[in-house]
């Protein structure tokens, strides 16, 4: 599976640079540890994000990681050998 190329419009930079930041911290286990609210909280009071725009960071970071996740699970089970 491919990825291709995305244009991300400068305004929304923000938000993937946390998803990015986010994932880059998350545990790993068996699997790829799933974000938590209260980590992504954390980062918008770091980074100054004004509260009203918490949600749809929550919200962003959420949809993102769950799609990176499930990528990440299929990727596996692809490379798996067949018995």
């Amino acid at each position: 599976m491919a990825l291709d190329d995305v244009e991300l419009d400068d305004k929304w930079t923000d938000l993937w640079t946390a998803f990015i930041d986010l994932k880059g911290s998350a545990g790993i286990g068996m699997a790829p540890e799933p974000i938590s609210a209260a980590d992504v909280l954390a980062w918008c009071q770091l980074h100054e994000v004004p509260s009203w725009r918490w949600r749809t960071f929550w919200s962003v970071v959420h949809h993102l990681d769950r799609k990176a996740r499930e990528f990440t699970r299929k990727r596996n089970d692809d490379s798996e050998p067949s018995d």
